[in-house]
């Protein structure tokens, strides 16, 4: 049995387990809007990946809902064609960043640091994953925590299914997470 596991594809994937992509973005924007921010970027090259993608399309019905029309510029590409990591700064900078992963989150914090930006005390970054990569410097970013542990355990019982019964249904299988507050994010009075 074949089950893909944090990916999807209409043509490939018959049977896959994924994160909540779309509704943990849309959570995590709506978190900034708590916290009194309006403008947003989006940092992730949405069409490099599914889960990417529903990320952005969970932060744009957020976007929406709050009335939000979103700057071309704030749309910022965070690979090239060859997947090489690469995010250039706009040139009016938003209140708030929000990340497909924490990896891209943390690369934008190190280079906002570097034109001389302090998080969060100028702008609010947030990313996606709760993951931190061996190696990177721990930046204390909040983020969606995806749950891996039930999505390993929906994937097995997936897979035992399909060895049992391989004429059984397969499907797409969406496992929530939770957002985990950490110091990223600067607390702003809505009235601020």
């Amino acid at each position: 049995p074949v089950i893909f596991l944090d990916f999807y594809d209409k043509e490939l994937a018959k049977d896959a387990v994924i994160a909540d992509n779309f509704y943990g973005m849309y959570l995590m924007t709506g978190y900034l809007f708590e916290q009194g921010f309006t403008k947003m970027a989006y940092v992730g090259s949405i069409h490099a990946t599914s889960s990417i993608m529903d990320r952005y399309c969970g932060f744009y019905k957020a976007q929406l809902e709050h009335g939000q029309v979103l700057p071309e510029e704030w749309l910022i590409e965070d690979r090239d064609e060859k997947g090489t990591t690469n995010i250039t700064l706009p040139q009016h900078m938003p209140e708030a960043f929000v990340c497909n992963c924490d990896l891209t989150a943390g690369i934008l914090i190190l280079e906002l640091e570097k034109q001389g930006y302090r998080v969060p005390e100028d702008i609010s970054v947030v990313g996606f994953d709760n993951y931190l990569y061996p190696g990177f410097p721990d930046k204390k970013i909040t983020s969606y925590e995806v749950n891996t542990r039930v999505m390993v355990k929906v994937a097995l019982e997936k897979a035992l299914k399909q060895i049992k019964n391989p004429d059984s249904g397969r499907g797409l299988s969406v496992v929530s997470g939770k957002i985990v507050e950490k110091e990223s994010v600067r607390k702003r009075d809505r009235g601020n």
